[in-house]
């Protein structure tokens, strides 16, 4: 995944959880927009994704 497509991915699900009308739906938006924020700094740092995601991975 490039890093403009992380971006788009995040501003969506951000504004998906502004949108949302229930706690349950922004809160989970949420979580999206977390991940993708994580995938989007990992892809700067030149961390393999994996290692970020889970740190037990080596």
């Amino acid at each position: 995944m490039d890093l403009e497509y992380l971006s788009r991915r995040h501003a969506d699900a951000v504004a998906r959880a502004a949108a949302a009308d229930s706690a349950p739906a922004r809160i989970a938006h949420l979580g999206m927009a977390r991940g993708y924020a994580t995938l989007i700094a990992a892809r700067k740092r030149t961390i393999p994704p994996e290692r970020v995601l889970d740190p037990k991975a080596s």
